[in-house]
């Protein structure tokens, strides 16, 4: 009995270990949105001619990007190059560099990605959530592919997104992403 209630305890200990206070956040403006993050992540704008780029620099000096406007990155990975594991030899010893190639008979390339993918809905737009299977090894973030027009210009796009983040600060920023809330300006 005692063993149950201490697994019990732990698990009580962790649960509220996780919950982070409300007041310690607050309300980020970012242009068209706010998102509310930690306290000690403060928002730097960047110029930029045609959209809305700033960084979010976190406690631990990492760098939040944020990039709002036509040209927004999709968050998108790059396939993984997989070639069979015969083939190794043969370009090591033309003196080819292979660092950057997969060498596997495994057809499934979907074992080799670096990032996972959800579709969420965010103050009622549509989003892709990307982050890493391995923590600490890939982009964390969000993109949006509309939230908003330009009679001018077309769809205004937004991608907020952190690259090798430790577990904490990827924590905070699923959480921050998913409290984020659109305004009325909307028009990049």
């Amino acid at each position: 009995m005692r063993k149950k209630e201490y697994i019990f305890l732990l698990i009580l200990i962790f649960i509220f270990s996780q919950c982070k206070d409300k007041t310690s956040l607050h309300s980020i403006n970012a242009g068209s949105f706010n998102i509310q993050t930690p306290k000690s992540w403060k928002i730097v704008e960047e110029k930029s001619f045609d959209s809305f780029v700033a960084g979010i620099i976190t406690n631990t000096n990492d760098t939040i990007i944020i990039e709002q406007g036509f040209y927004s990155p999709m968050l998108t990975e790059q396939e993984p190059t997989i070639l069979p594991v015969n083939m190794k030899k043969e370009l090591v010893l033309k003196g080819l560099d292979t660092s950057s190639l997969i060498f596997s008979d495994e057809l499934d390339r979907d074992k080799f990605r670096k990032q996972n993918v959800n579709f969420i809905h965010i103050d009622n737009h549509e989003a892709k959530l990307v982050y890493p299977r391995r923590i600490g090894n890939g982009i964390v973030g969000v993109y949006f592919d509309s939230i908003g027009n330009n009679p001018n210009m077309g769809t205004v796009k937004l991608s907020i997104y952190g690259k090798n983040l430790d577990s904490t600060i990827q924590l905070d920023l699923i959480n921050a992403i998913k409290s984020i809330k659109f305004g009325s300006g909307q028009n990049g």
